[in-house]
């Protein structure tokens, strides 16, 4: 068994026949006595329609704090713009208001955000949420509530999709869209190891974005597992992906370093980095990440700015 093998636990990966030759994969996670996995796995994969049997695995997974992840949620009477929007030097950088009178959004392009969850009553965010595409792996409901220290996975949709012109907070990217909240990280906080998945949760949330037409899949964290390596349910599904009009836009890290983590690394993913003000890579200290609302997952006063040119890029092809 991998020595990072969840006991007790077995993914099944089992192809279902539909007409024409055509066949979908689905994937179970069973659980079975501890001691008695690599017998099961055996009988498993000699059970027709079985493709693969295997050790669930526990992932770890670098984020970043991201700062003070509320908006301001003080209402501006008459003023159709959004009070913290001054703070967001990435979108000013991009001459971000002149490609809004080209194109702000649509809620046609379904993002699928796999994460720490969201806060869903978030005044800011809650028009750009497909509730009923949502889900939480964590605590296997149907409620992907953002628990986590640092509220990435809120901070992360705000990037995204923040609604804009509301008086409020900050203003997304695309401030009109269709968020999928897929929730497969659990609450810890930190600053480099910082939370924790497992292959079964991160193959369901991958599928279930697949199945509700993601054209995005958006994973702002990484692992230095190469989990498709170590996980041949991860291989399968990775591939499916890359193999579907889908982008996956991915962290390449929060260290010094000139690593780059999985699954930014893998070839077909769009791997995203930080600039500082001067569009040079961003290496500074990573305690500096404070104070502003949404600063960026690199640093305060930080953007990810080529992240917000592929979603405008994204805009103007529909």
């Amino acid at each position: 068994m991998p020595v990072n093998a969840i006991k007790g636990e077995i993914i099944v990966t089992r192809v279902i026949y539909r007409d024409r030759g055509e066949y979908d994969l689905a994937f179970d996670l069973i659980e079975v006595d501890q001691g008695k996995e690599r017998e099961t796995i055996a009988l498993l994969k000699d059970t027709p329609g079985v493709v693969e049997a295997e050790s669930n695995i526990k992932i770890k997974v670098q984020t970043a704090v991201s700062g003070n992840a509320d908006l301001n949620l003080i209402p501006i009477e008459n003023l159709d713009f959004d009070p913290s929007l001054y703070l967001q030097q990435g979108l000013l950088k991009l001459d971000i208001l002149d490609a809004w009178g080209i194109e702000k959004g649509s809620d046609a392009v379904n993002i699928a955000v796999i994460d720490t969850g969201c806060d869903l009553d978030h005044i800011d965010l809650v028009d750009n949420l497909d509730i009923n595409a949502s889900y939480d792996y964590v605590n296997d409901d149907d409620e992907p509530q953002d628990d986590h220290t640092d509220s990435h996975g809120t901070h992360i949709a705000g990037i995204i999709a923040a609604v804009g012109g509301n008086g409020y907070g900050i203003h997304g990217v695309m401030n009109e869209s269709n968020l999928m909240i897929l929730k497969v990280l659990d609450q810890s906080g930190g600053l480099v190891i910082s939370t924790e998945t497992d292959a079964a949760k991160l193959a369901q949330a991958i599928t279930d974005a697949i199945e509700n037409d993601a054209k995005i899949i958006n994973m702002s964290w990484g692992t230095t597992q190469d989990m498709m390596a170590e996980s041949e349910t991860l291989n399968t599904i990775f591939k499916a992906v890359f193999k579907e009009d889908i982008l996956i836009v991915s962290a390449a890290g929060n260290d010094k370093g000139n690593g780059i983590l999985y699954p930014a690394k893998y070839q077909g993913v769009l791997c995203i980095a930080g600039t500082d003000l001067s569009d040079k890579r961003w290496i500074g200290d990573i305690n500096v990440a404070t104070g502003l609302p949404y600063e960026s997952a690199y640093g305060k006063k930080w953007i990810s700015q080529l992240l917000q040119k592929i979603f405008i890029q994204l805009l103007q092809q529909i």
